[in-house]
């Protein structure tokens, strides 16, 4: 009888080593389309970084699938992230992060949703995107909200002559807040006057003629939305005016110290992190970062690497690996609680999260409340 036993427990026990070493020898392949050179790359290599420390952390802490991120650069340009998509779905890849710019997802969106490709982004932020019912889901908030609290700055200070300086080469993003930030103002103030500037970033755009029409209109505040050294030529030109300076979460990165100089300081954003949170999860967060990268972590940073964790929790309560059930594993979530912040999603994968106000002081990002 106790032999008997002995070998029933043997036999349930080879069966589990079994079960659990196949299970473990399973990688799950995630698509990564990222602009890792070109106009748009500064920004979106920290975002790279982020996801890339998750996935390791993962495969070295998980006892169940490990992940490969099947990374590929779409130079910031349009057509590259096309071919660059349809390379991804040849290999059999129907999970996708895209960390880049409105301007370049809007041309790969049919495809995704034609070939049910589930796509989490920790960048994509246009008004466009709202409301549809597709494999497209976000971790970063519709920045109409950051629009509105920049707008509340405005009421706030009681400025009524803004200009606004915006990338039309990223005109989805652009004009999602453009629009938001103008309606929000003159819902409060039907006297403020606005002036819009476009300027095209990769056509090389003249700074000096920017500057110069910035200073022509004479204005008591300037929100530039475009990348970090946009950013960073166009607060130059208007250096020592006494404007206020304000601008959207895709032009923050270190590149707009190190380009903007004493021209950025002071200058106001609001983002969804608080770089300064003293929580262990946030600092343990920075500290492997740092030592991972050799630089610190940005809002982006944060962003992709909660994605990814996102995207491992959906696939490990789904148990399958497709686009219907990871896109139902989410909506079944409706939040999820990343480093710092609760993601709130909606059931068209729209998303909802908090956001900071910070300030360049001393050639830093601080926060100011």
């Amino acid at each position: 009888m106790i032999r008997i036993k002995k070998s029933l427990q043997f036999l349930i026990l080879s069966v589990l080593i079994f079960f659990f070493s196949c299970y473990e020898k399973k990688d799950i392949r995630i698509g990564m389309l990222v602009s890792l050179t070109g106009k748009f790359s500064s920004l979106s290599i920290s975002g790279r970084n982020g996801a890339v420390l998750a996935a390791e952390i993962i495969n070295k802490d998980s006892k169940g699938f490990s992940i490969e991120l099947a990374i590929e650069d779409d130079e910031s340009s349009p057509e590259t992230a096309k071919k660059k998509i349809e390379k991804l779905k040849n290999q059999g890849i129907n999970m996708l992060l895209s960390i880049n710019v409105s301007s370049i997802f809007i041309k790969i969106y049919d495809y995704i949703n034609e070939n049910k490709i589930f796509t989490l982004s920790p960048t994509i932020a246009s008004e466009y995107f709202s409301g549809r019912d597709d494999y497209f889901f976000r971790m970063s908030a519709v920045m109409s909200e950051n629009a509105k609290n920049l707008a509340i700055l405005i009421l706030e200070k009681k400025l009524s002559k803004i200009a606004v300086i915006y990338d039309a080469d990223n005109i989805e993003y652009s004009q999602t807040i453009s629009k938001a930030f103008i309606k929000s103002i003159k819902e409060k103030n039907n006297l403020a006057q606005f002036e819009s500037i476009e300027f095209f970033s990769l056509k090389q755009p003249s700074y000096k003629d920017l500057g110069r029409k910035l200073i022509q209109y004479s204005p008591e505040a300037v929100l530039i939305i475009g990348g970090p050294l946009d950013t960073a030529m166009i607060a130059q030109q208007i250096a020592g005016k006494k404007y206020l300076i304000m601008v959207t979460p895709w032009g923050i990165s270190d590149e707009l110290i190190k380009n903007g100089g004493s021209a950025v300081e002071g200058l106001l954003f609001y983002q969804p992190f608080d770089t300064e949170s003293m929580k262990p999860a946030s600092l343990e967060f920075a500290e492997k970062y740092s030592k991972r990268f050799g630089v610190p972590p940005t809002g982006l940073s944060y962003n992709s690497y909660d994605a990814v964790y996102a995207l491992y929790k959906a696939i490990k309560n789904a148990q399958k690996f497709d686009a219907d059930k990871i896109k139902d594993e989410f909506i079944k979530m409706g939040s999820f609680r990343g480093i710092q912040s609760e993601y709130r999603f909606d059931r068209f994968g729209d998303c909802i999260s908090n956001e900071y106000l910070y300030m360049i002081k001393d050639a830093k990002f601080v926060k100011v409340k």
